[in-house]
């Protein structure tokens, strides 16, 4: 019974709102990593140098071009307040260079080898097994310049505010990684426009009356301030 007196009053003033939430996206290079990795600080091949920028890890090249596998983990923590009004979620896995991303070297794709990359949240696969062709259906690009962007909703947990985010690569595969984003959009209760003017008009009224109404009192007041300031001033001159 309260509830249906209550539920028509709150819809009366405020309204459903959806709203982008501001999460704090993290550079290739901040994660962790474990096989074979490269960034333009460890790099000590000019081969490969001139592919990084400061934000740049390649996973699948160490720092003397050697190939091989690797892994990168990338932390992130969801506010309370997010999860619990969180309505969806993406992760999104960039990368600068058009012909950067998850792709597999040309030398390898000519050998035949398919290259292989992997996502995982919290050990959970998103996108587990991902079989790079060789040749794209509408061209000859061998990579995947932007991997995503994931509807992760299915595995966010309310109850959790730690998300690690995993990316894998095979021995064939690199993958530039520039940045890693999680975008969550909300939907919250919010007061509607027109209380939010009529609320507005009424306060600025109430301010305009305060000082007509005291008028004299605060021109005293600000004379007194203006001559305990001017008097500091001297004394510092």
């Amino acid at each position: 019974m309260c509830k249906a007196i209550t539920e028509p009053i709150k819809r009366f003033f405020y309204e459903r709102r959806i709203e982008i939430e501001k999460i704090e996206s993290q550079r290739g290079v901040d994660g962790k990593f474990k096989g074979y990795y490269v960034t333009k600080k460890t790099c000590k091949n000019p081969g490969i140098e001139k592919w990084l920028l400061d934000s740049t890890v390649i996973l699948g090249w160490n720092e003397n071009g050697r190939k091989g596998s690797a892994s990168g983990e990338w932390t992130f923590k969801i506010d309370k307040k997010i999860l619990k009004n969180l309505k969806s979620i993406e992760l999104k896995i960039k990368s600068i260079r058009a012909h950067a991303g998850l792709h597999i070297p040309a030398m390898y794709a000519q050998q035949g080898f398919d290259g292989e990359g992997s996502v995982y949240i919290n050990n959970e696969p998103i996108d587990a097994h991902i079989v790079l062709e060789r040749k794209m259906p509408h061209g000859k690009d061998l990579g995947m310049h932007e991997v995503g962007p994931y509807p992760i909703m299915n595995w966010i947990d309310k109850n959790r505010e730690k998300y690690i985010i995993r990316l894998e690569v095979n021995d064939y595969t690199l993958w530039d990684i520039d940045e890693i984003s999680l975008e969550p959009i909300v939907e919250r209760w919010r007061a509607k426009t027109m209380w939010t003017l009529i609320a507005g008009a009424i306060l600025s009224g109430i301010i305009g009356w305060f000082f007509l109404k005291f008028e004299g009192i605060m021109k005293d007041f600000i004379d007194s301030l203006y001559l305990c300031f001017k008097t500091i001033i001297s004394f510092g001159t």
